[in-house]
């Protein structure tokens, strides 16, 4: 016991000073001030008993039974001497009881210890878990971070408009719109001097195809029905993008044929420009020499 008694007496100064470097020397002379409140019993026990105060009071009577189960235990063990110790000598009984001081002041050292980390826990997981948002507060914040939901929804479908408006005004340049008839449309662009291959101008299904074959007729942009080919490319090619080379074939076909009815159209308007022009013998114009 008496080689112990040094390095604990040294650790304790230490323990002081160190505590003094970091925090200073610090003289507050209100705290010298009498508060008779502090002194008012009932204000002690509202607080003991409150519920803020509950909490710190039933942790500290864990670690206080651990220490009392402690102590009734060495006490226990050592009753016989405890009731001879007055047949002991002075330094004798002192040696005694500084050894019983001694265990009992590492063991309960050592709850103390483990309730110190365990309570450490559980402050850290309070504390983790009261910076938790609830619900409420979560989209609260994401309506000051991100907009109001209904907003973005409104800008959402503002911009969709505006991109369905840009796709209607493409139609016009279209050299064909491609049907299934009643769910999809088509349009394609093919300008053969200057395109490798058709181009998608604009797509749509139910009432967007609704209105690209209006769009067509009103431009007066052919339309033909091919379901296969209007549903492989409703699903398959996106806007603004070439139709696959696996397409060629079918696409082609259908353009050979608008150019055909193209050009029979042409073919019958000369043919009547022709026959409009041509004289009229009845009107008294010579008639051609042969």
């Amino acid at each position: 016991m008496r080689w112990a008694a040094p390095p604990l007496v040294l650790a304790w100064c230490v323990a002081a000073f160190g505590l003094f470097v970091q925090g200073g020397f610090v003289f507050a002379p209100a705290a010298f001030e009498p508060n008779w409140t502090r002194f008012n019993p009932v204000n002690n026990l509202s607080r003991i008993f409150s519920v803020a105060g509950l909490s710190p009071m039933l942790k500290s009577l864990i670690p206080a039974s651990f220490l009392l189960y402690i102590a009734a235990t060495i006490i226990s063990r050592e009753w016989l001497a405890l009731i001879h110790s007055s047949q002991m000598g002075l330094g004798q009984a002192l040696d005694w009881l500084g050894v019983l001081l001694y265990e009992f002041a590492w063991k309960g050292g050592m709850v103390l210890l483990v309730w110190s980390g365990a309570d450490y826990g559980i402050q850290k997981w309070n504390y983790e878990r009261s910076l938790r948002m609830s619900k409420q507060e979560i989209r609260d914040e994401f309506k000051d971070t991100e907009g109001n939901p209904a907003i973005r929804g409104r800008i959402r479908r503002r911009r969709g408009e505006l991109r369905r408006r840009l796709m209607m005004k493409q139609v016009s340049r279209a050299t064909v719109v491609i049907t299934n008839p009643d769910h999809f449309a088509v349009a394609l662009q093919y300008i053969p001097e200057k395109m490798a291959a058709p181009v998608v101008l604009a797509k749509g299904r139910g009432i967007i195809a609704e209105r690209i074959k209006r769009e067509a007729r009103w431009h007066e942009v052919p339309i033909v029905e091919n379901p296969p080919l209007a549903r492989v490319l409703y699903r398959t090619v996106e806007i603004g993008t070439s139709i696959p080379g696996k397409l060629y074939v079918a696409v082609a076909e259908v353009l050979a044929l608008i150019y055909r009815a193209q050009a029979q159209a042409k073919a019958q308007a000369d043919a009547k420009a022709r026959g409009a022009t041509a004289p009229n013998p009845a009107n008294g114009a010579a008639p051609p020499k042969s």
